[in-house]
């Protein structure tokens, strides 16, 4: 059996880059995705700031298959609490994410590879109950780079 991850081994490493909100105020990115669990899960750590870097949302998130092969997706939001996010079929270059909060929201996330190094990142939070064709407002969207850590000369 294949592991369903590998075809986003490539997103390991940090990143980062500026979007949006809704409204148009400017934000500024940063994700860390990792290996994790001898290669059996990526985790990401995502955070998004507005003004003189104060935080507007901070997501963790661990992403590992099933015993049947799906994938699944847990974590916590700094926003809507613990999440339950289900990837949506897609493209091979995607990773669309789906699910409910604990604090009544519907979350969508989604990673789209747009070049080697260039990653767009979406993401949108409606209440549960809204009714079809529900507007959400207050998603943000952007575009990451990949970025090497700062290390202090000699290290």
């Amino acid at each position: 059996m294949s592991n369903p991850l590998s075809r986003f081994a490539g997103w390991i490493g940090d990143w980062a880059g500026q979007g949006e909100v809704a409204d148009g105020t400017e934000i500024l990115f940063r994700m860390q995705v990792s290996s994790s669990v001898e290669g059996n899960a990526l985790c990401f750590h995502m955070e998004s700031w507005v003004g003189q870097m104060q935080l507007l949302h901070g997501l963790r998130l661990i992403l590992a298959p099933c015993p049947d092969g799906t994938l699944q997706c847990m974590g916590f939001s700094t926003r809507f609490g613990m999440v339950n996010l289900t990837p949506t079929p897609d493209d091979e270059d995607v990773l669309a994410l789906a699910g409910p909060a604990t604090g009544g929201m519907q979350i969508s996330f989604s990673l789209i590879q747009q070049e080697e190094n260039t990653l767009i990142a979406t993401g949108m939070a409606r209440p549960q109950d809204a009714p079809p064709g529900f507007a959400a407002s207050g998603g943000t969207h952007g575009i990451l780079r990949r970025v090497a850590p700062w290390r202090p000369p000699g290290s």
